[in-house]
């Protein structure tokens, strides 16, 4: 291991893009994790910059001097999160034997390196992670809770379970799991379409990655206003529909007439659920909901023809 004075490095990573006044809060949040556990792990951030012109630079020099290992920043602004997620994960390996990745938007617990350290510490496992829990700002539409689509694209599970699942924003592998695994890293194809998280987590289990869910280290996402809206919600669910197609096709997961049916059943679903609600007296018909869960399916049958949406 990398000890520094008898204590294991951990490096956080974030992919970052304009965003840099949630990226201070982002790394503010992360100081008073990394304090909590300073007795027995040192921490350094890398930051991976996708900001074509290096926007994210003064805020890595900002912090640099706040962490015991510092701030590592890589500029690679070429419109690729694959890209981005790899360069963070090699200059992370050099220093590191944990690495930890959030997103730009988030704001991580207290707890969130003390949890993930003492899951890893054991030995039984290779990487850990926990929830997103989004959060809109005051004034959203109420229909935001009311209705399930934080569950959209959210994963769970019960603390301490190992789990198939991991998320790029919110999770800690093995620093010497990856070295040894130099073939298991996001793929360039996916970088613009999305699915890359999935598709990297799906091939490392394969490849024998052990992940264990976290309660403790869940994390808070702080969605913007401009996605607060039942436009943004219904192009996220048609984009979440079809990268689930395209990721599941590369994963070997499905056939393309299995993903077509699913797409259909899914579509169904979204047409049933109103009519569902009412009948068993559930509360409101949830509209907004069926359209998105229908509109998921429609994603599902374009990625099992081969049509890809570029994320939003």
């Amino acid at each position: 291991m990398t000890l520094v004075q008898n204590r294991p490095a951990i490096a956080v990573c974030v992919c970052t893009y304009k965003r840099n006044e949630p990226l201070r809060r982002l790394l503010n949040s992360v100081l008073v994790a990394a304090e909590l556990i300073r007795d027995r792990a040192v921490v350094g951030i890398v930051i991976a910059d996708d900001n074509p012109d290096g926007g994210a630079r003064p805020v890595a020099n900002e912090f640099d001097s706040q962490f015991d290992l510092g701030v590592r920043y890589v500029h690679i602004g070429k419109g690729n999160i694959s890209l981005v997620r790899n360069a963070a994960i090699e200059l992370a390996i050099e220093f590191a034997d944990f690495v930890a990745s959030t997103d730009d938007d988030c704001v991580v617990p207290p707890a969130w390196l003390d949890g993930y350290l003492q899951a890893l510490s054991k030995g039984d496992v290779t990487a850990a992670t926990s929830r997103l829990i989004n959060q809109y700002p005051v004034g959203s539409p109420s229909w935001l809770a009311d209705e399930p689509f934080s569950s959209m694209a959210a994963f769970t599970g019960k603390d301490g379970d190992i789990i198939d699942l991991g998320a790029t924003n919110n999770s800690m592998l093995s620093a010497n799991w990856l070295r040894q695994n130099p073939d298991i890293r996001f793929k360039e194809d996916l970088g613009k379409v999305g699915g890359e998280d999935m598709v990297f987590f799906g091939e490392a289990k394969r490849a024998g990655l052990r992940i264990r869910f976290v309660e403790a280290s869940a994390v808070v996402g702080e969605e913007p206003s401009s996605r607060a809206t039942l436009s943004y919600q219904l192009r996220s669910s048609l984009w979440l529909g079809n990268t689930m197609a395209v990721t599941t096709l590369r994963l070997g997961q499905a056939s393309r007439v299995r993903l077509l049916v699913r797409g259909v059943k899914k579509v169904l679903s979204g047409v049933a659920h109103p009519l569902l609600r009412v009948a068993r007296r559930s509360g409101g018909p949830q509209f907004r909901w069926s359209l998105a869960l229908a509109l998921q399916g429609v994603g599902l049958m374009f990625g099992s023809a081969g049509i890809r949406i570029n994320h939003h």
